[in-house]
């Protein structure tokens, strides 16, 4: 595969929001057409978390064993 043409987004699994370099969740109507492949990374976005599993606080920081 030539990485070099290729670009991964990451793409919230529930809402379809992509996150774009900024950090920033938001719905893209037009995939960037400057790449000649584009990946699909799934993951869920903070608003997708909320609604879904309240129970979990994204505040609270992850420990480690």
């Amino acid at each position: 595969m030539d990485n070099k043409n290729t670009k991964i987004i990451r793409m919230c699994a529930s809402c379809k929001k992509v996150i774009d370099q900024n950090g920033v969740w938001q719905v893209q109507d037009h995939p960037d057409k400057s790449y000649s492949r584009i990946q699909i990374s799934h993951s869920i976005c903070p608003d997708c978390v909320i609604e879904l599993y309240p129970d979990i606080d994204l505040n609270e920081e992850n420990e480690t064993i």
